[in-house]
């Protein structure tokens, strides 16, 4: 790259000329210093006078000297100043710098020929030092120039992706068991669980997780459709059962039956006829004969210290497909009373509370988490925003942190343990206070209680009105 100034900086509308005069009296001074003194004995006589008065004249004009070595400075200090900035990073700043820093240049070009003329000695070695600070400047400009174009192209690439990103939609997928494949609409992601799939196209998708049990020596399947919505985040939680497959591998046997078993609570061991299947529901029996069976699902309550168990008979017929959602009633036995007991005898009577401690995994919203063991936990007395609601990000990640790792301490109403989607329903508390009380009191939650419910709200509603009063999060917009 060529050095170039700006046009008009070397131009001085009075001293142009004696700019020049100053390169010729400099040019005149270095050749007669330069130039072998003559042969003859006049000449030589003539050479030394020349020389001698140039020192001569030097000495006189030792003022002009200290003003073109100043200048000198002024130069080299405007340099530093660029060197500091290329060396910062700070190149479009350096950009505007290297600007000035060339009409400097020229400026101080055209005092110090100006100087020349009355010092030709120090305005000739000030001369030199400017050309050497123009061949700094080409090289400025020249990083600054590149760094700039490196700059944009990043954030060209930056913008498209925001822009890409902003028209796509992204899914956090994890399941039970995790390391399972993800496949998406019938191609593998090469990704395994628990894994976030950016930049899907808007729309509903099919999603298989893919599990290999070595006890079946087969894959476990488990198939679902997820709507995914542009420029937003869905949390998918999978539970992957043994046997499950794909629904064109799902026809059964034209000579048995085929049962679907789901339960509340999930995970229940399943008995048939009297002997362990070895399996949890929820799961689908492809090849049961026709006829009466009878079947026991039995789930340990950790709470309790009991095994919960629900037995029924089923009757089937070939070729047929059947459905049964069993709730398993917590203390609900198949065994004979203990002896000496009476009709008269009193049912025990259940607290309004069951305690329990769990260990916090991650957060699914800002009023739903996970445990460790995949135990889903909702809060109760709070309602968090919904995703894509203004602050549901904040209330989730707000949730995350007070729970992720964290022993939680479990409240469960006997009443009402579960809602309808299997979740536990409970008031959980850390060593940082109530969760429902703290997410209320920023304004991450609203006040959610219904009438079945066994505790006093007037500890939330009182953290609401605070929130409101302050207008926090999603009060904020009050007038």
């Amino acid at each position: 790259m060529g050095f170039k100034f700006p046009e008009g900086a070397f131009k001085v509308q009075e001293g142009s000329l004696v700019a020049e005069h100053g390169q010729g009296m400099y040019s005149a001074w270095v050749g007669l210093a330069y130039q072998e003194p003559p042969d003859n004995f006049f000449g030589r006589l003539l050479w030394t006078a020349g020389v001698l008065g140039q020192l001569i004249v030097s000495t006189l004009t030792f003022p002009a000297a200290i003003g073109s070595f100043l200048m000198e400075e002024s130069v080299q200090s405007y340099g530093m100043g660029a060197y500091m900035l290329a060396s910062s990073g700070y190149y479009d700043l350096l950009d505007i710098y290297l600007s000035e820093y060339a009409t400097f240049i020229g400026t101080i070009n055209t005092a110090v020929k100006s100087l020349a003329t009355v010092n030709p000695i120090a305005g000739g070695a000030v001369i030199i030092y400017i050309e050497a600070a123009k061949q700094s400047y080409n090289a400025f400009r020249d990083i600054a120039d590149r760094k700039l174009i490196e700059q944009a192209a990043k954030d060209e690439k930056l913008r498209l992706k925001m822009l890409q990103e902003a028209t796509k939609g992204t899914i956090h997928v994890s399941s039970s068991p995790t390391n399972a494949e993800i496949w998406l609409d019938g191609v593998n992601t090469e990704q395994l669980t628990p894994e976030t799939l950016k930049l899907i196209d808007d729309g509903v998708h099919t999603f298989e997780l893919r599990k290999f049990n070595t006890k079946l020596d087969a894959w476990d399947i488990f198939v679902f459709d997820v709507k995914v919505t542009a420029g937003y985040k869905s949390e998918i939680l999978a539970r992957i059962p043994p046997g499950i497959t794909s629904p064109e591998e799902d026809e059964p046997d034209p000579d048995f039956a085929q049962i679907r078993l789901s339960s509340t609570p999930s995970n229940a061991e399943i008995y048939i006829n009297g002997e362990d299947t070895g399996l949890l529901t929820p799961e689908t029996f492809k090849a049961v004969d026709p006829g009466t069976h009878t079947l026991k699902l039995r789930i340990y309550s950790r709470r309790r210290e009991e095994w919960d168990e629900m037995e029924f008979n089923l009757t089937v017929e070939e070729n047929k497909k059947y459905e049964y959602k069993v709730n398993i009633p917590a203390q609900t036995h198949t065994e004979e009373p203990p002896s000496g007991g009476t009709e008269e005898d009193e049912e025990p009577q259940l607290p309004d509370f069951m305690k329990a401690t769990v260990t916090g995994d991650y957060a699914i919203d800002g009023d739903t988490f996970v445990t460790d063991t995949g135990e889903r936990i909702r809060i109760l007395g709070i309602d968090a925003p919904e995703m894509g609601q203004p602050y549901s990000q904040e209330s989730k990640e707000m949730m995350h942190d007070m729970v992720s790792g964290k022993k939680v301490y479990l409240k469960i109403q006997v009443n009402v343990p579960l809602d309808i989607y299997g979740r536990t329903l409970a008031i959980c508390t850390t060593s940082r206070g109530t969760l429902a009380y703290l997410l209320l009191i920023e304004g991450l939650a609203r006040v959610l209680i219904f009438d079945d419910a066994e505790f006093d709200a007037t500890y939330y509603t009182t953290a609401e009105t605070l929130a409101k009063e302050r207008k926090v999060g999603i009060w904020s917009e009050l007038p």
